[in-house]
Protein backbone atom coordinates (compact mmCIF):
# COMPACT_ATOMS: atom_id res chain seq x y z
CA UNK A 1 0.00 0.00 0.00
CA UNK A 2 1.40 3.61 -0.56
CA UNK A 3 0.72 6.13 1.41
CA UNK A 4 1.62 9.50 0.18
CA UNK A 5 1.74 13.05 1.51
CA UNK A 6 2.49 11.88 4.83
CA UNK A 7 3.95 14.50 7.56
CA UNK A 8 7.11 16.92 6.14
CA UNK A 9 8.98 15.93 3.45
CA UNK A 10 7.01 14.71 0.63
CA UNK A 11 5.72 11.11 -0.50
CA UNK A 12 6.51 7.97 1.48
CA UNK A 13 5.79 4.58 0.32
CA UNK A 14 4.57 1.43 2.69
CA UNK A 15 5.16 -1.79 1.90
CA UNK A 16 4.23 -4.97 3.93
CA UNK A 17 5.58 -8.28 3.75
CA UNK A 18 2.97 -11.07 5.25
CA UNK A 19 4.71 -14.44 5.79
CA UNK A 20 2.68 -17.37 7.56
CA UNK A 21 2.34 -20.92 8.33
CA UNK A 22 -1.07 -23.23 8.45
CA UNK A 23 -0.60 -25.70 11.44
CA UNK A 24 -2.72 -29.23 11.65
CA UNK A 25 -5.46 -27.91 13.14
CA UNK A 26 -5.98 -25.10 10.21
CA UNK A 27 -4.88 -21.83 12.14
CA UNK A 28 -3.02 -19.26 10.64
CA UNK A 29 -0.11 -17.95 12.39
CA UNK A 30 1.09 -14.39 10.05
CA UNK A 31 3.59 -12.10 11.02
CA UNK A 32 4.26 -8.75 9.25
CA UNK A 33 7.41 -6.61 8.73
CA UNK A 34 6.52 -2.88 7.26
CA UNK A 35 9.12 -0.67 5.79
CA UNK A 36 9.13 2.81 4.45
CA UNK A 37 11.86 4.90 2.19
CA UNK A 38 11.79 7.68 0.60
CA UNK A 39 14.10 10.53 -0.80
CA UNK A 40 13.46 12.17 2.13
CA UNK A 41 11.24 10.03 4.96
CA UNK A 42 12.47 7.02 6.96
CA UNK A 43 11.13 4.18 8.94
CA UNK A 44 11.18 6.07 12.10
CA UNK A 45 8.37 8.35 10.30
CA UNK A 46 6.37 5.64 8.99
CA UNK A 47 6.45 3.85 12.65
CA UNK A 48 5.53 7.07 14.11
CA UNK A 49 2.09 7.61 11.83
CA UNK A 50 1.45 4.09 12.76
CA UNK A 51 1.32 4.75 16.44
CA UNK A 52 -0.64 7.89 15.44
CA UNK A 53 -3.18 5.87 13.33
CA UNK A 54 -3.36 3.13 16.45
CA UNK A 55 -4.01 6.11 18.48
CA UNK A 56 -6.98 7.39 15.92
CA UNK A 57 -8.87 4.12 16.28
CA UNK A 58 -8.22 3.69 20.54
CA UNK A 59 -10.09 7.45 20.51
CA UNK A 60 -12.80 6.21 17.72
CA UNK A 61 -13.48 3.01 20.06
CA UNK A 62 -12.96 5.24 23.42
CA UNK A 63 -15.83 7.68 22.00
CA UNK A 64 -18.23 4.59 21.07
CA UNK A 65 -17.42 3.48 24.89
CA UNK A 66 -18.30 6.74 26.02
CA UNK A 67 -21.47 7.03 24.10
CA UNK A 68 -22.47 3.92 25.59
CA UNK A 69 -21.64 4.90 29.31
CA UNK A 70 -23.55 7.91 28.06
CA UNK A 71 -27.15 5.57 27.25
CA UNK A 72 -26.48 3.76 30.52
CA UNK A 73 -26.66 6.71 32.35
CA UNK A 74 -29.58 8.41 31.04
CA UNK A 75 -27.69 10.59 28.73
CA UNK A 76 -25.00 12.25 31.50
CA UNK A 77 -21.67 11.14 31.66
CA UNK A 78 -20.79 12.02 35.41
CA UNK A 79 -18.63 9.49 36.67
CA UNK A 80 -17.40 8.08 33.54
CA UNK A 81 -13.47 7.54 33.66
CA UNK A 82 -10.86 5.33 31.68
CA UNK A 83 -11.47 2.85 33.95
CA UNK A 84 -14.96 2.26 33.30
CA UNK A 85 -14.47 2.91 29.41
CA UNK A 86 -12.51 -0.55 29.49
CA UNK A 87 -14.83 -2.07 31.55
CA UNK A 88 -16.87 -1.67 28.56
CA UNK A 89 -14.28 -2.00 25.79
CA UNK A 90 -11.52 -4.88 26.71
CA UNK A 91 -9.60 -3.26 23.93
CA UNK A 92 -9.26 -0.05 25.86
CA UNK A 93 -5.77 0.15 27.29
CA UNK A 94 -5.56 2.35 30.25
CA UNK A 95 -2.36 4.07 31.44
CA UNK A 96 1.24 3.49 29.09
CA UNK A 97 2.90 0.10 28.50
CA UNK A 98 4.21 -2.31 25.96
CA UNK A 99 4.63 0.87 23.73
CA UNK A 100 0.74 0.79 22.67
CA UNK A 101 -1.48 3.27 22.73
CA UNK A 102 -3.55 4.34 25.85
CA UNK A 103 -6.07 6.36 27.71
CA UNK A 104 -4.44 8.35 30.62
CA UNK A 105 -5.86 6.88 34.22
CA UNK A 106 -5.60 11.03 34.83
CA UNK A 107 -6.74 13.35 32.07
CA UNK A 108 -7.81 10.78 29.32
CA UNK A 109 -11.42 11.40 29.64
CA UNK A 110 -12.89 14.87 30.28
CA UNK A 111 -16.53 15.86 31.28
CA UNK A 112 -18.20 18.65 30.38
CA UNK A 113 -20.80 20.49 31.49
CA UNK A 114 -21.97 18.80 34.47
CA UNK A 115 -22.02 15.15 32.44
CA UNK A 116 -23.67 16.78 29.55
CA UNK A 117 -20.62 15.97 27.12
CA UNK A 118 -17.21 14.50 27.53
CA UNK A 119 -13.60 14.69 25.81
CA UNK A 120 -11.56 11.21 25.56
CA UNK A 121 -8.01 10.91 24.53
CA UNK A 122 -5.97 8.85 23.43
CA UNK A 123 -2.29 8.97 23.20
CA UNK A 124 0.39 7.37 21.18
CA UNK A 125 3.67 5.92 21.64
CA UNK A 126 5.05 8.88 20.32
CA UNK A 127 3.27 11.37 22.82
CA UNK A 128 0.55 12.67 20.44
CA UNK A 129 -2.56 12.91 21.61
CA UNK A 130 -5.96 12.45 19.47
CA UNK A 131 -9.31 13.57 21.01
CA UNK A 132 -13.23 12.88 20.49
CA UNK A 133 -15.94 14.04 22.45
CA UNK A 134 -19.43 15.45 22.64
CA UNK A 135 -20.38 18.89 23.66
CA UNK A 136 -23.19 19.74 25.63
CA UNK A 137 -25.85 20.33 22.68
CA UNK A 138 -24.45 17.03 21.06
CA UNK A 139 -21.95 18.72 18.37
CA UNK A 140 -19.02 16.33 17.99
CA UNK A 141 -15.84 17.32 18.51
CA UNK A 142 -12.30 16.62 17.20
CA UNK A 143 -8.82 17.22 18.08
CA UNK A 144 -5.24 16.35 18.07
CA UNK A 145 -1.65 17.58 19.06
CA UNK A 146 1.53 16.46 17.36
CA UNK A 147 4.62 17.01 15.45
CA UNK A 148 5.37 17.56 11.99
CA UNK A 149 5.93 13.61 11.46
CA UNK A 150 2.34 12.52 12.86
CA UNK A 151 -0.60 12.04 11.55
CA UNK A 152 -2.03 15.43 13.25
CA UNK A 153 -1.47 18.38 11.18
CA UNK A 154 -2.64 22.02 12.46
CA UNK A 155 -4.58 20.76 15.33
CA UNK A 156 -6.72 18.04 12.92
CA UNK A 157 -6.48 14.66 11.77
Amino acid sequence: MAVTGCGSGGPKHVTKKRTGTVGHTGSTSATSATSATSATGSTSDAAALSADQTAEQLAHTAASAAMTYGTNNNGNYSGMTAAALHALAGTIQVGPGAGNAYITPSGGVTILDSGAGFTVTATSSTDDTFSIGESASGTPTQSCTGTASSACQNGSW
